[in-house]
């Protein structure tokens, strides 16, 4: 790729300044889309032409070629976001091959929920037929249960009765506790019998780290929001990410039907966190001991109904012992 000399905020400020008409500007973009090295000046083109009003059929071709032939999978997320918000009519045929060749977990998921909002028998069909060759694919023993139960319904009921819906969050599941698998050495989930979704999962690391395992043996997370998927576990209820490296849980706040969140041992020091925390309407219970925010917690930092635990059981029965025992 050459270098611009041009960016994405000096094109759009030299056309609302009328120094460029739009169709220059659009030009200009484009050349940056195809050019440029820089992922998030591409991420801005791209929004940048979307804002533009690009004509339809010009910007539909666009965005067919990016999601075709682009390198780089978050620019072809974008681009199939794009197509299914702007040109829903003709996003099927796109969707189909998408669906068949697209390998980033990011875009198969964008795919399967515009294939979900078409809710067409097409995209049913489509839906059907991934969710059929993930589970011939993958034969891994952690995945065992999970096909197991998905096999059970399908006999039962038939998986062409459910719904677009009900397809499609299958599929979104499964597909991210594959992905999970592939980034964290240490995982472990379990399954909601009625909709066959993710209602719990532990991406807890041990305290002490047993010698003799091999180099990165431990999941090490430092940011909620570095937990690819996890907000497409939409049904999740408990969590446990107990013993890792997380300072911030903004991300949390996309997790609604969490009910029991288990953040002990990592380094949550801000008591702003708890803003985030707060904005979970279901849950019920918060474990937070061996982070150093519990020093500063108070009353009005949780939500009613909201139980904090800020010490383990033997903590806090030191402290019973050392004040009627030793002090006294």
């Amino acid at each position: 790729m050459t270098k611009l000399y041009l960016k994405v905020d000096q094109v759009i400020n030299k056309y609302l300044q009328l120094d460029l008409r739009r169709a220059e500007a659009i030009k200009f973009l484009i050349l940056i889309l195809d050019n440029c090295d820089d992922e998030k000046e591409r991420v801005s083109s791209l929004v940048a032409l979307a804002n533009l009003g690009m004509h339809s059929s010009k910007y539909f071709e666009l965005l067919e070629r990016i999601m075709v032939t682009d390198l780089n999978e978050k620019i072809r997320n974008i681009a199939i976001v794009l197509i299914g918000q702007n040109f829903p009519k003709k996003a099927l045929p796109l969707m189909t091959w998408g669906i068949k060749y697209e390998k980033s977990y990011f875009t198969l998921i964008s795919i399967i929920k515009i294939l979900d909002k078409i809710a067409s028998e097409e995209s049913k069909k489509l839906i059907l037929t991934k969710l059929s060759h993930v589970i011939d694919e993958n034969k891994e023993d952690y995945l065992n249960r999970y096909i197991s139960m998905i096999k059970r319904l399908d006999n039962k009921f038939g998986l062409q009765n459910l719904t677009h819906a009900q397809l499609s969050s299958i599929l979104i599941n499964l597909l991210t506790i594959l992905n999970l698998s592939r980034i964290y050495p240490n995982f472990y989930y379990e399954i909601d019998k009625q909709n066959l979704t993710v209602n719990e999962l532990d991406l807890s690391d041990l305290e002490l780290e047993p010698k003799g395992l091999p180099f990165g043996w431990k999941n090490n997370i430092s940011n909620i929001s570095d937990v690819i998927g996890l907000v497409n576990l939409k049904n999740l209820k408990k969590l446990d990410l107990s013993n890792n490296q997380i300072e911030h849980v903004n991300n949390i706040v996309n997790l609604q039907n969490l009910e029991y969140l288990n953040l002990s041992n990592n380094k949550i020091k801000d008591i702003s966190e708890m803003n985030f925390i707060n904005q979970l309407s279901n849950l019920r219970t918060l474990d937070l001991h061996g982070n150093p925010i519990v020093k500063d917690l108070l009353p009005n930092n949780v939500k009613p109904l909201l139980k904090v635990i800020s010490k383990t059981y033997f903590e806090d029965a030191e402290e019973v012992f050392e004040k009627y025992f030793i002090k006294n």
